[in-house]
């Protein structure tokens, strides 16, 4: 088993002292950067910069095609046990320091599936059905370390005049079927506003640590664990989509100090990044209003 410890936003986890730079296994990590990929192993613990935590709540146990990523959508890291539904979440997370160095990440776990294999008591567990990353060494290290099925995008951060905060995300996979060659797309994949509740978000924050649930395991539910079968080996142009061949449970946490309570504005326009008026963008992804069938506009969430 291997883990994965964020440390939100306002908080220091981290073994190295205060202020001090996690040991890297690259210089320079960036897309631009000619350094060769190097191993960074298990375990690694994540400062972060700024992080939202968006529940995922009471919505249709039917995955839509846009679950998964079009290389893995028609691999076993996709079919390989039934999705369950139940309990999942999205997160947007700028990372200020890791062993691959700063970098943002957006990714989707929709809830759990059964695993195979689980005899008379099922076998569940939570997966990272989609997940983006902004730079080749986080792709290449989370695919070979954990089964992460990473992907590169560009991510635009702004701070509106209201004080709301603006994410929009461009992945390098949706312009083509299985050709990331085109870079980052023209129209954002995912975009979402988030905003604190008038009064109550600057007075009220609340600790936020997934630690409380780790009693859970005590009764033969293990919260915390993310089950992620084989990845495909994919075609790019910096070599970062590795696969692999042995399925890994990956252990993870997430700690803050106080998070604060908003709302996420999930609208993604007219039309998203869909193709003309198809309903779908140029791989297969549906548009949906509020991006994920059965969201809310404004949905809880946390920062």
């Amino acid at each position: 088993m291997r883990f994965i410890d964020v440390a939100l936003a306002g908080v220091a986890l981290c073994l190295s002292p205060v202020g001090a730079q996690m040991a890297r296994v690259c210089d320079n990590c960036t897309n631009e950067s000619t350094e060769p990929f190097v191993e960074a192993p298990a375990p690694w613990e994540l400062k972060t910069e700024r992080a939202y935590v968006i529940p995922m709540i009471g919505l249709p146990s039917k995955l839509p095609n846009k679950a998964f990523s079009p290389l893995e959508r028609n691999s076993t890291y996709a079919t390989e046990g039934d999705f369950l539904g139940g309990l999942g979440l999205m997160a947007i997370i700028r990372y200020s320091d890791s062993p691959v160095g700063p970098y943002d990440e957006f990714l989707v776990i929709p809830g759990l599936f059964n695993q195979p294999g689980g005899g008379l008591i099922p076998d569940v567990k939570r997966r990272i059905s989609r997940i983006y990353v902004s730079h080749k060494y986080t792709t290449w290290n989370g695919r070979r370390n954990w089964n992460i099925p990473k992907h590169l995008a560009r991510f635009d951060w702004s701070t509106n005049r209201d004080g709301s905060e603006t994410v929009k995300i461009f992945p390098h996979d949706t312009t083509a079927l299985l050709d990331e060659s085109a870079g980052p797309s023209k129209l954002p994949f995912f975009q979402g506003t988030f905003r604190t509740i008038p009064i109550v978000g600057d007075l009220v924050q609340i600790p936020f640590s997934t630690a409380i649930i780790d009693v859970l395991g005590g009764i033969g539910i293990d919260p915390l664990a993310l089950a992620s079968p084989p990845l495909p080996e994919g075609k790019s142009v910096y070599g970062e989509l590795a696969g692999t061949d042995v399925g890994q449970i990956t252990q993870f946490g997430v700690k803050s100090s106080l998070a604060t309570v908003g709302t996420m504005d999930m609208y993604q326009g007219p039309k998203g990044d869909q193709v003309g008026s198809t309903g779908r963008n140029a791989v297969g992804d549906e548009y949906f209003a509020n991006f994920w069938p059965g969201m809310l506009r404004n949905t809880p969430a946390l920062r």
